[in-house]
Order: C-alpha cells, then sequence, then structure tokens
C-alpha cells in the first residue's frame, strides 16, 4: 500500500506487526512509496516493480495467484500509462489477480463527494 513513509519507518510497523518478509519502494517527497508485508510460508516472485506499481506471484503450496500493489499517479495527466500497463499485465492468466493500493480516481461519479463535477469522459481510462 501507499506509505508516504521512509522504509525505515515502515520496518519499524513491520516488525510490530511482526511478518516475515518486507519489501518496499521509497516515496517521492511526501507523496508514493510502496510497502507490502507478507509472511514466510508464502513464495513470492516480483514480476515487475516501479514507483507506482509492484505486480507479484504469490505461491503457497499448489495454489498461485496474483497481486498488484499500485499507487496511481496524482497528476491526472499521467495516470492513463499506469492504467494502460495494468491492462496489459498478463492478459492470458486464469489464475485469482488481486489490485490493491490507492488508485487516486473513482470509476463514476456516484463515487464522488463534493468538488467540482467531472464530465464523464474523466473516468473512461480508470
Amino acid at each position: 500500500m501507499e506509505t508516504m513513509n521512509t522504509s525505515i519507518f515502515v520496518s519499524k510497523i513491520f516488525r510490530w506487526l511482526g511478518y516475515d518478509f518486507m519489501h518496499t519502494i521509497e516515496p517521492e517527497g511526501k507523496s508514493g512509496g510502496l510497502a507490502i508485508f507478507l509472511k514466510s510460508f508464502l513464495e513470492i516472485d516480483f514480476l515487475y516493480e516501479d514507483k507506482n506499481l509492484l505486480n507479484l506471484q504469490i505461491t503457497q503450496r499448489n495454489k498461485r495467484w496474483f497481486v498488484s500493489c499500485v499507487y496511481g499517479r496524482p497528476v491526472t495527466q499521467h495516470r492513463l500509462e499506469l492504467w494502460h500497463k495494468l491492462s496489459s499485465i498478463d492478459l492470458n492468466r486464469n489464475e485469482a489477480w488481486c489490485m490493491i493500493g490507492d488508485f487516486n480516481d473513482i470509476k463514476s461519479p456516484d463515487e464522488k463527494l463534493g468538488g467540482p463535477q467531472r464530465l464523464h469522459v474523466s473516468f473512461q481510462g480508470f
């Protein structure tokens, strides 16, 4: 998930929660930063990572699934690049896939409270 904190701070929480494995991507200033905490009985393969996405394959015994940890770009004009990347990730997957995180976007005006109205076309990319 988005941390907005350095790995030094995140590691304190990691130890307090009692997980076995931690992987982080540093934030840029006070924005972004990703961290995932896991237990040792899971086998993890990092398939892709950058400042906005951790794409993982997780295996436990004979079961396999995928997790994508997302931090949507705060600048609206740059989000489409991430949406294209997510759309193209292993299009032929048959296993379960979970996407979690802060997408910094909404899929319809029904999810919006207050502020200026948005055109319906602004939701199409997401």
